[in-house]
């Protein structure tokens, strides 16, 4: 591929002129092919809710949550982020 490698990232996550286009198994699978790892559901009340863990050490690197879109000044009931 000759896209830069910054496009060649933005591209594989949907990010293109601001807008994201990615939903989280999008997420989940750069998450598995770059770093090897896979989500966790740690919360029984939000099952939804996905971390994503450093191998080495347990850290969390990454969470998927679900959140209204009025927090984020958008309209519409929620958005996974």
């Amino acid at each position: 591929c000759s896209a830069t490698p910054n496009y060649a990232i933005e591209r594989s996550l949907g990010v293109l002129g601001g807008t994201f286009l990615i939903n989280r198994d999008e997420i989940f699978d750069y998450a598995k092919k770059k770093f090897h790892t896979e989500p966790d559901y740690p919360w029984v009340k939000f099952p939804n809710y996905a971390v994503l863990r450093h191998n080495g050490n347990g850290k969390w690197y990454g969470l998927i949550m679900n959140v209204l879109r009025t927090k984020l000044g958008l309209s519409g009931k929620e958005v996974s982020i």
